[in-house]
């Protein structure tokens, strides 16, 4: 799946940074803008404790928080506006279109 980077240019807030809030993202055409979404995480194959157990909370030797895959994360960019699992957006200089609905983001 290739990165939405290889494929569109991402415009920068005014923050210099590519994550745009709702409200910010309202002054362009909503064919420029995408929800970024959290993908599967990379620490979930690694956690080794059950977390509803309280017994094996203090010995878990999980990521606590601090993973050292958090590296290989993967957030998947879609197309409009969406609300459900929504963690911020992304507004591209290029229009999207339906075809483009198969990308990632790996920030």
């Amino acid at each position: 799946m290739p990165d939405i980077e290889s494929v569109f240019t991402l415009v920068e807030n005014a923050d210099g940074d590519a994550m745009w809030d709702y409200e910010d993202t309202l002054k362009y055409d909503y064919r420029h803008v995408w929800t970024v979404v959290e993908g599967e995480d990379p620490c979930d194959e690694h956690h080794t404790c059950d977390d509803e157990d309280p017994d094996t909370e203090d010995d878990c030797e999980c990521c606590q928080g601090e993973c050292e895959h958090m590296a290989d994360r993967v957030f998947y960019p879609l197309t409009g506006y969406h609300i459900v699992s929504k963690l911020y957006y992304l507004i591209t200089e290029e229009p999207w279109t339906d075809a483009d609905s198969e990308l990632e983001w790996t920030y």
